[in-house]
């Protein structure tokens, strides 16, 4: 199953380069996880002055966008305030767009990194 990685502020992580003034990526779904990455990045907008807080939450679109089964944390921050809001901008951010016709699989696996916006 393909699985993307995306990032709320500055991006790194194995598939995606996500920056702040340009978002690349290698893969034919790229505008589909693009378009995913703008809809929870307007829903996400948790500030602080320490940059080194982080939690990654993964979820599964369905065909429909709507998530699949419950969205979780998989890195924990260590803040479960911190963490419980990362999973309330998933959730409001869904549904999400449908999946792309030509997309081989039933659900749209994502591991979104949350970090404080500067």
């Amino acid at each position: 199953m393909k699985y993307f990685i995306i990032t709320a502020v500055v991006a790194v992580l194995g598939l995606l380069l996500i920056g702040a003034e340009s978002f690349r990526i290698n893969d034919p779904y790229g505008s589909y996880a693009q378009s995913v990455h703008k809809i929870i990045n307007q829903s996400w907008g948790y500030k602080e002055n320490s940059a080194h807080r982080k939690a990654v939450v993964h979820f599964y679109i369905g065909r429909d966008g709507k998530i699949i089964g419950i969205p979780t944390v998989s890195e924990p921050s260590g803040d479960s305030y911190y963490d419980a809001l990362a999973i309330k901008a998933v959730y409001e951010s869904a549904p999400f767009p449908p999946l792309p016709a030509t997309f081989n699989e039933d659900k749209f696996e994502v591991f979104f990194e949350f970090t404080p916006k500067t």
